[in-house]
């Protein structure tokens, strides 16, 4: 992979195709050679895959109502309320940038997030956030 590759997290459309010759052959549970991708995108490949996330799913399952979000946002609301100006400070940089910043507990569910509009959108038309 080439080093750009490092600084925006993606590969080079000219390396897309190896890229998804990688992800065909770790579907098979063939074995990957070590300059296909990233080892920290194989390690989270063989997460998902453990985790029985199917790979063929092109969107998260539904998000909760708001019901069960309050009743999940409750038991964290002193992290969510000391998380208000970081995320509010946090606006105008990640605005334009391509990017979001989500607010977990400690099982991954997202509390609050902030970030680029477009992103955000993007972020809910795949369902991870509602």
């Amino acid at each position: 992979m080439e080093s750009d590759e490092a600084v925006s997290g993606f590969p080079h459309p000219d390396e897309e195709k190896q890229v998804m010759a990688a992800w065909d052959r770790f579907l098979r549970g063939a074995e990957l050679p070590s300059s296909a991708v990233r080892s920290v995108i194989e390690r989270s490949w063989s997460r998902c895959l453990s985790a029985g996330v199917d790979p063929g799913r092109s969107r998260a399952h539904a998000p909760v109502q708001v019901e069960e979000l309050e009743t999940l946002q409750h038991p964290h609301r002193d992290l969510i309320d000391a998380s208000v100006p970081v995320m509010q400070q946090a606006r105008d940089f990640l605005s334009e940038s391509g990017t979001m910043m989500i607010l977990t507990d400690p099982t991954g569910v997202i509390l609050e997030t902030e970030g680029d509009p477009a992103t955000l959108d993007a972020a809910q038309d795949v369902r991870l956030v509602g």
